[in-house]
């Protein structure tokens, strides 16, 4: 593969850290994968600053679409180090090939090449205070925050697609100019965001459990102008056009009805405080709880979907019925696989333009 051959910015992975469930005992474990997986890390001349990582399945056609998967773990919430987090996020993505947890959406029809970007979560700690920083997430905080590296990382995701599709054409393989987004929980509400800010490079976006807020196409309700992440009224670089762009992407949101996870919640389970600025400011939520509801399932997700309908946003709503038989798994996104099977295989063929 011509894309991937003497470049030293190239890692072979061949093992990986498989992390016991109270994280106090860690276990090498050999990394087999059914197809190539490379881990390409930015130098001096990219415009990227993390890395990221590329499956490429066994049997896969050479006219294909990228699919572009968020990372989602908060196991680095213990963690100040950029540098442990990128690695816990490798370790993670690694660990989901070895279980060939991509089943779900790959088989003879859909062998897509995966990338996941590498973002980090790590907290800065000020006079005792704790400020998590949610890359993965996409957050206000996020798009704000300078330095170390970490301006802008969804411009650098930009980026990183572009040199992963220029990979892939060099080893002869015809990839789609637009590229597939999937996000479950968190990672969901980085592709929701993503899709506004970037939407002329996308043309499927799947996101689960994404708690029943999703950002509005809307500059304003009634007059008053809404916040990031709740509407786009302060992100001027979201042009009308843009808005345009996003409302002709097709989209799938689901969620199971008795998901209550909410990382805006201080009862949430990631326990953070909902005026954190590294998740969201006390304004934001207030703005968020008066025009999108305070619980996820019981009215914020019908609100967003009728607001999303109201606008002419080319989305598919889906609810799942939680089991009685399983009743921890409500946070989780198993009942979708047949739907997600279904869009994958209709939009992974390139060069191909989705209308209504």
């Amino acid at each position: 593969m011509d894309g991937f051959e003497n470049d030293e910015r190239i890692e072979i992975p061949t093992k990986f850290i498989r992390y016991s469930e109270n994280e106090s005992k860690e276990a090498e474990r050999k990394l087999d994968a059914n197809g190539k997986v490379f881990i390409v890390h930015p130098n001096k001349d990219d415009k990227f600053n993390f890395p990221y990582v590329l499956y490429i399945p066994n049997g896969m056609p050479h006219d294909t679409t990228l699919l572009v998967q968020g990372v989602n773990t908060n196991r680095h919430r213990i963690l100040g180090s950029i540098e442990k987090s990128i690695e816990q996020a490798k370790n993670y993505v690694l660990g989901d090939i070895a279980r060939n947890d991509y089943i779900y959406w790959l088989n003879e029809n859909t062998n897509m090449p995966i990338m996941t970007p590498l973002l980090p979560i790590f907290y800065d700690r000020d006079n005792g205070k704790i400020t998590p920083h949610y890359m993965q997430m996409l957050t206000s905080d996020a798009l704000s925050i300078k330095g170390r590296g970490l301006d802008r990382v969804d411009n650098q995701l930009v980026e990183m697609i572009k040199d992963a599709q220029d990979r892939l054409k060099k080893s002869n393989i015809n990839i789609d100019k637009k590229v597939i987004m999937e996000g479950f929980s968190s990672s969901s509400q980085f592709t929701n965001h993503f899709a506004l800010l970037n939407p002329e490079i996308l043309k499927l976006i799947i996101c689960g459990g994404y708690n029943g807020a999703l950002t509005l196409p809307k500059r304003e309700i009634n007059g008053e102008k809404l916040i990031f992440p709740v509407g786009i009224g302060d992100v001027p670089e979201i042009t009308d056009e843009k808005i345009e762009q996003f409302k002709n992407i097709k989209q799938f949101y689901y969620m199971k009805t008795g998901d209550t996870r909410d990382p805006y919640d201080t009862t949430a389970f990631y326990g953070f405080n909902p005026a954190n600025p590294g998740i969201i400011t006390k304004e934001q939520l207030t703005q968020m709880y008066k025009y999108l509801g305070r619980y996820p399932n019981r009215n914020r997700r019908a609100t967003t979907q009728n607001i999303y309908n109201e606008c002419g946003v080319n989305a598919e709503f889906k609810s799942y019925i939680s089991s009685i038989e399983n009743p921890n798994s409500e946070h989780a996104p198993d009942p979708a696989y047949g739907r997600i099977s279904e869009l994958m295989l209709e939009y992974s063929m390139p060069e191909i333009e989705k209308t209504r």
